[in-house]
């Protein structure tokens, strides 16, 4: 696409030159197309370059969803499970909260956690951001998490928000 984006560019200000003291109205009005089918294929070469770039650094946007998502099924199974072995470490029941440093420290000490090395200490969205959390208890705890997504604004779920209910 590079190349042939150049090659049109050249093309049509050669001919615009060449052309640039005749009046016919075709032969500049080809120019013009040139030109504007030239400006296309520029910009399609950027766009494409900007996608690249986005797929080297992990897939883009999709590729930061697709990470929260599987950072939030873990947190939410492990919520439910610390929920059940000690409710005291969740907080006050259907208060939103953050994922925080005591939170996933009592993670890590649930019998299910030890032997493995999650949740890690840095446990925050693609974003930089905190999880949130909300519980509640009735027959059973029901857990909802969420990262506040792109724009990096906690809006309880909602919008641009990733999220993640109990079943």
């Amino acid at each position: 696409m590079k190349l042939g984006g150049l090659l049109c560019r050249q093309i049509t200000l050669n001919l615009w030159r060449r052309n640039s003291d005749k009046s016919c109205i075709a032969t500049k009005f080809w120019l013009s197309l040139g030109a504007v089918v030239s400006i296309l294929v520029f910009s399609c070469d950027r766009i494409s370059e900007e996608v690249e770039n986005a797929g080297n650094l992990g897939g883009g946007l999709g590729g930061l969803i697709r990470a929260a998502q599987r950072d939030l099924t873990e947190l939410q199974v492990a919520v439910e499970i610390a929920g059940r072995a000690n409710p005291s470490i969740l907080g006050r029941r259907g208060a939103a909260g953050e994922v925080d440093a005591t939170l996933l420290e009592g993670i890590r000490e649930l019998p299910e956690y030890a032997d493995r090395n999650w949740p890690r200490k840095d446990l925050v969205d693609p974003w930089g951001q905190a999880y949130h959390y909300q519980w509640w208890r009735g027959a059973h705890i029901r857990v909802r998490v969420w990262s506040s997504g792109p724009n990096k604004l906690d809006e309880s779920g909602q919008n641009d928000d990733i999220v993640r209910d109990s079943r």
